[in-house]
């Protein structure tokens, strides 16, 4: 659109930057055409014709025909080489439907995925994960990823499908009816693994503990049960034991978060 107009008229003038556009010519055309109009009325009643002549041709002069037509014929050229705006947004919408999609295909593969978040705004015996709805068969590992801390000291541990039945083996404790991933404290900031074990039928868990600055090592804390594979679970309950194997509470501020690692 012409970014400045004529002193008297009104007319369209452009700068270089400007975009041309078939409606300033018109609305131009419309005006020049109203003002000799009204001057050939005005010259039919009190002028004669060389006025409007004249009047005509100071019109010209502000408007030249032959800068005009070129205006007109690269407006035109512009308009059939432009998409039509309609097909071009539905262009713009596959695209965009399309990077969505792709993006979202990166994601689903190879890739850790939420699958859920616990903080407990106070003291309270475990925290759980449901997993009912997860088909943990295209999963290869879980995580849990936070911190807990106890009211006593004991084992930091696991339960699954609110069950107590589940033996677990380890360095910590044998046949024991939670998985131990924190021996002996009560305060945990890390990371729990949950895995399938290259031994069929069995499940592996282990942590990395953050203590005085240091992680320990993962087999240090690592346990392991040949009564349930990870396809099994259906949620996961996060509380402590003490040394009498007497359930404990977890302090209100403990926070975990679990992901999965899709296959």
């Amino acid at each position: 659109m012409a970014s400045g107009q004529t002193q008297y008229y009104g007319l369209s003038q452009w700068e270089a930057a400007d975009k041309v556009e078939r409606v300033d010519f018109n609305s131009d055309n419309a005006k020049i055409d109203g003002a000799l109009r009204a001057l050939a009325e005005q010259a039919g009643q009190k002028a004669d014709r060389s006025a409007v002549d004249s009047l005509s041709n100071v019109v010209e002069q502000k408007a030249d025909k032959t800068a005009l037509s070129a205006a007109e014929g690269r407006i035109s050229d512009l308009e059939s080489g432009k998409a039509d705006k309609t097909e071009l947004a539905a262009q713009i919408r596959a695209l965009s439907q399309s990077h969505d999609a792709d993006t979202e295909a990166l994601r689903s593969e190879n890739c850790w995925v939420k699958l859920g978040t616990a903080a407990l705004a106070a003291e309270q015996a475990e925290m759980n994960f449901d997993l009912s709805g997860v088909d943990l068969s295209k999963f290869r590992a879980l995580e849990l990823h936070g911190e807990l801390s106890s009211g006593a000291s004991g084992s930091m541990a696991l339960l699954f499908n609110h069950q107590s039945s589940i033996s677990f083996h380890g360095p910590n404790g044998r046949s024991k009816n939670y998985a131990i991933f924190l021996y002996n404290e009560n305060e945990f900031s890390g990371m729990v693994r949950i895995q399938r074990s290259p031994r069929a039928g069995c499940m592996v868990i282990y942590s990395l503990n953050a203590n005085y600055g240091f992680m320990d090592q993962p087999d240090g804390n690592s346990t392991y049960t040949d009564r349930l594979i990870m396809d099994g679970i259906q949620s996961i309950q996060v509380t402590s034991f003490d040394l009498s194997d007497v359930q404990k509470t977890l302090k209100g501020g403990s926070n975990l978060t679990l992901y999965g690692l899709k296959k």
